[in-house]
């Protein structure tokens, strides 16, 4: 049978027609079906042509899932088609669909390294294949493949391909066992002896597919189909960032794609127990379904849900009776499968978040696994036959958890295989003996356990938090500095009130600990259970207590990752370097001198598609240097630079550096640098230069500094300084870490948690809108609606925001207003009680819709209201006061009263009183209890007296 192609793009469509007007009489293999790899990539053509949605256009429904649905015809063309596939074919299907999934092969091969390897396969000189990441390429290797191959392949199109997806599947096989860091059940197919040049490999598959296979084959091996799959194809970045966004395109998952193969959901509930696709996919085939973890394939981790703030974190466990606050490490994911063989010897598996097998990685730390689940005893405690254990992995240096990026060097020193950087003949006899990076001979790798999920062949998946934990206790022998069980704190639920206020109280001391965060789980949930899931919460979920430094904007570049996220193409900017000033005190004593900058890290989140559509505005406007250029076109810059070892260059440099206020989760290390760097870096603000300076950021001594301070390291020269203030019978400091100290972070993170809450109980529910206020070193600085676009002005977090009161009041509805809610009488204020009658209230600044940015009138009372204070919605005030029209009565549980400020000024655009009234007149006025509402004159000055009020409704 010919297959079918529109063009050189086989259509899913016309082989799914094709297929069912097909006879019974087709040649069909003696044993098994032969499936072609151009069948298979016209499923992947299919998805290709979905379009895109607009912004302009209605967002798709829930149901309206395009990509599935050419997935669902094609399984359905696929079972007519091969009704007698072979064994395997399943698995087949699934690592080529989804390859960044396979786990088990690497590759060892980006962009760069396999659009080398083609152009000798091909036998091309096109330079397209090596600057497929160039401004105007489509920044995907694959799609500069078939350009190059649609104007050289000898292959006819309209020909079925020779390659079917069991060959491909062997000849991916083969180059992956060329890596030393793939799976040993791959490497084992192609002994070392029998192993071709990568090259010879990579010119016999290239040499039997047509243009759009090997396009398509190319992602394959670089492990991500995006960009050929859920491309807009938007050719500028203006269209892109503005006209799209991440709901444009909804793509096709495994789990959803695992529900059509196999519609009795076996195959996935397989994929819950045993995380991986070709462990489920010869379940499947098997006909069995696998119902509890297995020992040595890894279990799939929950993905936690983020809190917001510890108000909203508990709100989301709000059904559970009793609420564990987990401390979560800052360390390496490590889920740890013991096996004790008949023989006696337990054998160890480990592997990684991203169910990696690194046990070879994780030598130094078996020798802990044994001696902690006293397996080394000669009479063991309890008897252990297999079990699956979750711990983290960190860095100790003999006191305490140490720095995240400690354990790169540890691994590092302490592996065993490839990923080794010792000399194969030193053998690892214990860890005390290895040196670490600063000459501390007591820093070592160690293990906090938090979960035991299999034990003796018995799953513990279901059973409740509170059961597993009972057991990891009986189970793990805690060994000093070495082997831990996480801590945790539990929080009664039946008073909200009294359980966020504890909570606050515990998170508090978590980060005056300087810990990375809390995980918070319900007493009796399960592991991984829908409905129940783990909550993280960490200082920079919340607004305000992020670290946030003013650091220097040097460059910007486009990155792969990045992009295929934003989905936008070569021409915009996704990634900003980020730097400090590094001769700052030569610069005070003599301004001739050139700025000289450290590059310490890049950002790429962060900013908004519309921030980002207009930061690439300003610099392209403002004529950037080209990196490449800069040398040879003899161009020069005002400033010198430098990149840290591993940064990848900037496309273009700023002419004139600005200043950003970036924010990060605590500071670390990269690999090769000695600074300390933002970690998980977004930025928040890109300053104009007339705002503020790239001057005003801080320096590289600074940053130091102020990382020092918040991973709660003392001053490099704190030594030095305390004998000198004794010698003159001066008082020391305290540590970072002193009781003093911590004491006082307590207390002011106590009350930062607190503000935060009241701030989103007081927009709970409803769209807030960004309130200019005074700059703090520790807050985000949010800006206004865009202004017009000139070159270097830059706005970030721009909140869009529709008012869903809308209408003019009627002269009827006014009349039955003021007959229904008559206002109760005034209340008599004195003294200086207008700022405490304010801080308990939620207050609405009434504003029409289209002016949501601009309130020109009661300039006094927005001086003294509180920022947690203000709503941005009246429906929220009501709501707070317990106002609601056709719904469960929810209060705001610190607000009094509700206070509503309107302009009753002749300059004002309408009859705000009225269009009050007419909004409270919608409220029913049978409820059981509410608060008071006030409503005040903005116009007039601040006075909280008898009279002054327009009405109080009560």
């Amino acid at each position: 049978m010919s297959l079918l192609r529109s063009g050189h793009a086989l259509t899913a469509t016309a082989v799914m027609d094709s297929y069912d007007s097909e006879e019974d009489t087709d040649d069909v293999d003696d044993e098994h079906d032969r499936i072609d790899f151009s069948f298979f990539t016209s499923l992947l053509t299919a998805i290709s042509q979905v379009s895109h949605s607009k912004n302009t256009i209605a967002s798709r429904s829930k149901a309206d899932h395009p990509a599935l649905n050419k997935f669902r015809l094609w399984v359905n063309a696929f079972r007519k088609r091969y009704p007698n596939p072979a064994k395997g074919t399943t698995a087949i299907v699934f690592r080529l669909l989804f390859p960044d999934e396979d786990v088990r092969r690497k590759y060892d091969m980006q962009e760069k390294q396999l659009a080398q390897a083609l152009r000798d396969a091909l036998a091309t000189s096109n330079p397209r294949l090596l600057k497929w990441d160039q401004d105007g390429a489509s920044g995907c290797l694959g799609a500069e493949v078939r350009q190059v191959m649609d104007q050289t392949s000898t292959i006819d199109p309209e020909e079925p391909s020779r390659l079917t997806i069991d060959e491909a599947d062997m000849f991916l096989d083969e180059l992956a066992a060329i890596s030393v860091y793939s799976h040993d059940s791959v490497r084992s197919k192609y002994p070392s002896a029998i192993r071709r040049k990568r090259n010879h490999i990579i010119r016999e598959i290239y040499s039997t597919l047509s243009a759009v296979d090997a396009s398509f084959l190319t992602q394959i091996i670089l492990k991500d189909l995006r960009p050929l799959l859920y491309s807009s194809n938007s050719r500028h970045y203006a269209d892109a960032l503005k006209n799209y966004n991440s709901t444009s395109i909804r793509a096709l998952t495994k789990e959803d794609a695992m529900k059509i193969w196999d519609p009795t959901k076996s195959m996935l509930q397989s994929y819950s127990h045993a995380a991986t696709l070709e462990d489920a996919a010869a379940a499947f085939e098997n006909g069995v379904t696998i119902s509890a973890p297995r020992l040595g394939t890894p279990i799939e981790i929950p993905k936690s849900w983020k809190g917001q703030g510890c108000s909203h974190a508990l709100s989301l466990l709000r059904s559970a009776k009793v609420v564990w606050v987990e401390t979560k490490y800052d360390g390496e994911r490590a889920q740890i499968h013991v096996e004790v063989l008949p023989s006696g010897i337990p054998n160890i598996t480990i592997f990684s978040k991203s169910r990696r097998d690194s046990t070879q990685d994780r030598a130094a730390i078996h020798s802990i696994i044994l001696d902690t689940l006293r397996l080394s005893d000669v009479k063991p405690h309890i008897q252990i036959k297999n079990i699956i254990l979750d711990a983290e992995m960190v860095a100790h240096n003999g006191v305490r958890i140490d720095e995240f990026w400690r354990i790169r060097k540890l691994i590092e020193n302490t592996a065993v295989g490839p990923r080794s950087r010792r000399r194969a003949s030193v053998i690892l006899e214990s860890q005390s003996s290895l040196l670490s990076d600063v000459g501390n001979e007591e820093r070592h790798l160690a293990l906090v356990f938090f979960d035991v999920l299999y034990l003796n062949s018995v799953s513990l998946l279901s059973s409740s938090y509170r059961d597993r934990r009972r057991i990891l206790e009986s189970i793990i022998k805690p060994i000093p500095a070495y082997a831990m069980l996480s801590d945790r704190i539990p929080i009664l639920m039946h008073n909200p009130e009294e359980a966020e206020a504890r909570f606050r109280q515990i998170y508090a001391e978590s980060i005056a600990d300087y810990q990375e965060g809390v995980v918070l789980k319900a007493d009796d949930g399960g592991y991984n259970r829908a409905g129940c899931p783990w909550v993280k919460l960490k200082r920079d979920y919340i607004q305000g207590l992020g670290d946030t430094v003013d650091l220097v904007f040097l460059g910007a570049g486009w990155a792969k990752d990045r992009s295929r996220e934003l989905d936008v193409p070569t021409d915009t900017f996704t990634t900003f370097y980020i730097g400090t000033l590094k001769n700052s005190e030569e610069l005070k004593h003599n301004l001739n001198v050139q700025p000289t900058f450290l590059v310490h890290f890049i950002a790429e989140y962060g900013l908004d598609r519309d921030s980002l559509e207009h930061i690439n505005f300003c610099i392209k406007s403002s004529e950037p240097v080209s990196y490449s250029l800069l040398h040879k076109s003899g161009q020069q810059l005002p400033y010198l630079f430098e990149l840290y070892q591993g940064l990848h260059p900037p496309s273009f440099l700023l002419r004139c550096p600005l200043l950003v206020e970036v924010m990060g989760a605590n500071f670390t290390k990269s690999e090769g640098c000695n600074e300390y760097e933002l970690r998980f870096p977004r930025i928040l603000k890109v300053y104009r230069p007339a705002e503020r300076s790239w001057r005003d950021g801080v320096n590289r001594k600074e940053l130091c500094e102020i990382a020092r301070k918040a991973v709660g390291r003392d001053s490099k020269y704190k030594d030095i300084e305390d004998e000198a203030r004794t010698i003159w019978n001066l008082p020391t400091s305290p540590s970072a870490r002193s009781s003093e100290r911590r004491e006082a972070r307590i207390a002011m993170y106590e009350k930062k948690l607190l503000d935060r809450d009241r701030k989103r109980k007081g927009n709970a529910g409803f769209d807030s809108l960004p309130t200019k206020r005074s700059r703090k070193s520790d807050t985000i600085a949010t800006v206004a609606a865009s202004s017009p676009r000139v070159p270097l002005r830059m706005t970030t977090n721009v909140v869009h925001l529709e008012s869903p009161i809308v209408g003019p009041p009627t002269p009827q509805s006014l009349e039955s207003q003021r007959t229904k809610a008559s206002p109760s009488p005034l209340l008599q204020l004195e003294g200086d009680s207008e700022a405490e009658f304010l801080q308990e209230s939620l207050i609405f600044f009434v504003k029409h819709p289209s002016c949501a940015d601009s309130l020109p009138f009661a300039p006094q009372w927005k001086k003294l209201v509180p920022y947690h204070c203000r709503v941005h919605a009246l429906s929220s005030l009501l709501d707070g006061c317990g106002w609601q029209a056709d719904s469960e009565q929810r209060f705001s549980p610190w607000a009094k009263r509700g206070v509503i400020i309107i302009d009753k000024s002749r300059s004002a655009a309408r009859d705000w009183e009225a269009y009050v009234n007419e909004s409270m007149a919608k409220r029913k006025m049978s409820l059981p209890t509410r608060k008071p509402i006030w409503v005040f004159d903005g116009s007039l000055p601040v006075t909280i007296l008898k009279g002054q009020a327009l009405y109080v409704f009560s």
